[in-house]
């Protein structure tokens, strides 16, 4: 962790754009599959992670929630072999530019606990929207979301289901220290 912090440092020396770019794909893209993720979800996201092949997100905000997960409105449900996920997440860092997306969502049927899923951005089912008129940021790739009955394998449940609290909360851990080390060196 001490090296991680001492890179973002350097990091953010250069702009806290670039820094964005790389806590994103790492702190909190990569992060909760490594921390969480089987071995094959390891070899089939991390892998090409590290050698820049694929970019990584994770998507826990939407409109109407901001990042409070009791308030999200994003739905899965299981239909056989897959996991089908429906709604819009917001303001998410190489949102527009992510290979594959850590995502959060609640069971469709009441009263049951948010799951995480490896979510891979390609599909007439998952349309994207880079959102460029922000304050702060201009150098980072911020966008939007929408799944509309978007099929995720059900491989890409990361961790167990109903484990997604558990897993957004360790991964932000890693997420806010990534922040306050690059704003040290900015």
């Amino acid at each position: 962790l001490e090296v991680y912090l001492a890179a973002i440092t350097r990091i953010g020396r250069e702009g806290s754009g670039l820094r964005t770019l790389f806590s994103g794909h790492t702190s909190i893209g990569a992060y909760p599959v490594s921390r969480f993720g089987t071995e094959a979800q390891k070899q089939s996201y991390l892998v090409p992670a590290c050698c820049g092949d694929k970019i990584m997100a994770f998507a826990l905000t939407e409109p109407e929630a901001g990042s409070n997960p009791l308030e999200m409105k994003m739905t899965y449900r299981r239909e056989g072999d897959v996991f089908v996920l429906n709604g819009i997440k917001y303001l998410i860092s190489n949102g527009g530019i992510a290979d594959a997306i850590v995502v959060f969502a609640y069971p469709e049927q009441e009263g049951g606990r948010i799951s995480a899923f490896i979510v891979d951005t390609v599909g007439h089912s998952f349309e994207q929207e880079e959102m460029t008129a922000k304050v702060g940021l201009p150098t980072c790739n911020t966008a939007m979301f929408e799944l509309t009955d978007h099929a995720v394998p059900s491989a890409n449940l990361l961790g167990e289901e109903g484990d997604g609290f558990r897993i957004a909360m360790d991964t932000l851990v890693s997420g806010r220290l990534s922040v306050a080390a690059g704003c040290l060196g900015v």
